[in-house]
């Protein structure tokens, strides 16, 4: 069998550009982006597991425990002991096959001889319904890329995707067949079966010319984006838009209202 290879692209589209501009991306590194709003590091309590909470509501938790300053939300962490990190480990390779088998990866994309790098596990319980999800939030090397997931530690599913791989000869790109790669829509369908929820296309991304997908029953949605080195499932709080006048230069000028 032969080995596949993913050449870097030079340029990033214009869509993509903005979804960075405009949507607030889960960081690749939890530690060095700062990634989490405020977090009370304090040993996992015995009694601190999951209470039963819907899927969309998790999708919400997860979200505001990791992207927003949010009194709401309680965060409890937890480092990984030696036997939790296999476990782990095991839970995102298969989620990450569940990727490739659903067309969320590109074909080939090189997802074998994983390692875990690093992770932590967090509790998001909001003190005002008692709701909560425990979630892995992980660091793998594959075989030729790394991949940053967050994960249902009760039910596996995946609420965030960042699969790095780089190009095995740079200086050939050029000669590599570009791969055909899945689109936002055929990547939300694959993500949405792994999440238990449908994952709808929502206007709000329509004015920059971005794909946002709202989980339904719920306040957060995503955006999708591959490449032949790169594949994206960014978890958003679903934005709306209002226009504003810009009295300097006299033109439009677009202002984001977060729901």
């Amino acid at each position: 069998m032969s080995k596949r290879t993913f050449p870097l692209l030079p340029l990033f589209s214009l869509a993509v550009v903005l979804a960075a501009a405009v949507l607030p991306a889960v960081a690749s590194s939890v530690q060095d982006r700062g990634l989490f709003g405020t977090t009370h590091t304090e040993p996992m309590r015995a009694d601190a597991g999951t209470q039963p909470t819907a899927v969309p509501q998790r999708i919400d938790l997860v979200r505001r425990g990791t992207q927003t300053d949010d009194s709401d939300i309680i965060s409890v962490v937890q480092q990984l002991p030696a036997d939790e990190q296999r476990t782990a480990l095991t839970g995102a390779q298969s989620a990450l096959a569940t990727f490739l088998e659903n067309g969320v990866l590109p074909d080939g994309f090189p997802t074998t001889s994983c390692s875990y790098e690093s992770g932590r596990r967090f509790l998001f319980r909001n003190r005002n319904t008692g709701e909560s999800v425990s979630v892995y939030v992980l660091s793998i090397q594959c075989s030729a890329g790394v991949a940053d997931l967050i994960m249902d530690v009760e039910t596996g599913a995946v609420y965030s995707l960042n699969f790095f791989s780089k190009p095995i000869d740079p200086e050939n790109d050029e000669g590599f067949i570009e791969k055909t790669l899945p689109s936002s829509a055929e990547m939300a369908a694959g993500f949405s079966k792994q999440l238990g929820v449908d994952l709808v296309p929502d206007q709000a991304g329509e004015l920059w010319g971005v794909e946002f997908y709202r989980a339904a029953g719920s306040s957060s949605g995503y955006v999708f984006y591959a490449s032949p080195y790169s594949v994206d499932a960014t978890l958003n709080e679903i934005p709306s838009f209002g226009y504003g006048v810009d009295g300097v230069a006299g033109g439009d000028n677009v202002s984001i209202r977060h729901r």
